[in-house]
């Protein structure tokens, strides 16, 4: 190969990482600004327009990440998966709305909160966060505690998520809303091991199990 080649490869190389990088801060942006208005409970042009200015901020500031933590497993970022996970979200937050609405209306009261567990096995900082957040943000739950577990021999590190929801009178369909988030939310920006392990803990605690028991699935990482 000559070294014009070389070169051309190299330019060709850095575009096409520059392209990624940028669809990475428009999704991560978009996100952000999603979160924002969801904060202030009201789409209106100056929550949507400082919103924008608050995610460029940090965007400059902060910046992205440009490795993944190897302690956690690493991790990805997937636009597809992304878009997905957001636009599950917003009609998450649309049609839990809908539901305290009803609640308010109705004269009989069927409200029956509840406190469920998420373990969640090989999530870096940065997902278990995103994960807990997008918890809080949707009407009717709220993430009440976070505990961390290191690693160990048996067990990949991670990290287990109290969520108390209003409408726990069916644990089981409740607890599938919650690994139904997580694991949109691991295939958008975690391993495929997490997400395996977070399938093997879904059925550990379905059969009665804790679910903080699940052997370190080794395998591709990413």
């Amino acid at each position: 190969m000559s070294t014009a080649d070389i070169d051309t490869t190299a330019v060709m190389v850095d575009r096409g990482s520059r392209r990624a990088r940028l669809r990475r801060r428009l999704i991560l942006g978009v996100w952000f600004v999603v979160l924002w208005v969801a904060l202030w409970g009201q789409i209106t042009w100056a929550n949507v327009i400082s919103g924008i200015a608050v995610s460029a901020g940090l965007l400059i500031v902060v910046g992205l990440p440009r490795q993944p933590d190897a302690r956690m497993g690493g991790g990805a970022f997937r636009p597809l998966r992304a878009l997905v996970f957001f636009a599950y979200f917003a009609v998450a937050v649309v049609t839990s709305n809908l539901q305290l609405a009803w609640q308010v209306i109705n004269p009989r009261n069927t409200v029956h909160p509840g406190i469920l567990r998420l373990p969640l096995h090989g999530c870096s900082d940065a997902l278990v966060t995103l994960i807990a957040n997008s918890i809080t943000l949707t009407p009717g739950s709220i993430t009440v505690e976070v505990r961390r577990f290191p690693q160990t021999s048996d067990l990949p590190p991670g990290a287990v998520v109290y969520a108390h929801i209003l409408r726990a009178d069916d644990p089981e369909a409740a607890r599938a809303g919650l690994f139904r988030l997580a694991r949109l939310a691991i295939m958008a920006f975690g391993s495929r091991s997490a997400l395996a392990s977070l399938e093997a803990t879904r059925l550990a605690i379905a059969a009665g199990e804790t679910g903080l028991e699940v052997p370190i699935l080794r395998g591709e990482r990413s």
